[in-house]
């Protein structure tokens, strides 16, 4: 792990202990800081959507690490509830990222698992060049924009990694966003 990674991981880490998950002050804290990546789930009209708001360069080259060890066969499961830097609205309960090996993938390659009353549980499977292009796209983020990640609602849910395009006040919106939307 580099120094900047570290340093992402530390500041994460200490503002987590900053209070109870889930106190207003301890979510207000995570949303200014530019280390957390805040992730949502939401369904619209085109199917379900996962969105990761990324507010720093050392945030989104932990993101795009992340992939790597999974394209590498380094790790074949990453819960990412269990990742220091992100946290999740109060729409989605988990995120797996799986490595597929020797298998053929079919469409639909990320699954929402749970009941739709419920926080969102999803299991997103690709194998080792599908995590390498997730790196490439994670990489070709060089100023505010995004990126899809996926094939979008054939894979079961859209996935989009944002970069730069929300302040504060969004951040805190897409956190607190209602599961009634």
């Amino acid at each position: 792990m580099g120094r900047l990674e570290q340093q992402v991981a530390e500041r994460a880490a200490s503002l987590r202990s900053v209070a109870m998950e889930g106190s207003l002050l301890y979510r207000r804290r995570l949303v200014e800081s530019s280390s957390v990546i805040v992730a949502d789930f939401y369904r619209s009209t085109t199917g379900a959507h996962i969105i990761f708001d990324v507010q720093s360069e050392g945030a989104l080259k932990s993101f795009k690490q992340l992939f790597t060890r999974i394209a590498e066969e380094r790790e074949e499961t990453v819960r990412l509830r269990e990742v220091e830097w992100i946290v999740f609205s109060d729409n989605l309960g988990e995120i797996v990222l799986r490595l597929a090996r020797g298998r053929t993938l079919p469409e639909g390659s990320l699954r929402v698992v749970s009941r739709r009353d419920a926080p969102a549980v999803c299991e997103w499977i690709r194998d080792a060049e599908g995590w390498l292009e997730c790196c490439e796209l994670v990489g070709g983020l060089v100023g505010p924009g995004h990126q899809y990640l996926n094939r979008g609602p054939r894979d079961g849910a859209e996935v989009e990694l944002s970069f730069l395009e929300r302040d504060i006040r969004e951040r805190w919106e897409l956190l607190n966003r209602s599961r009634a939307k």
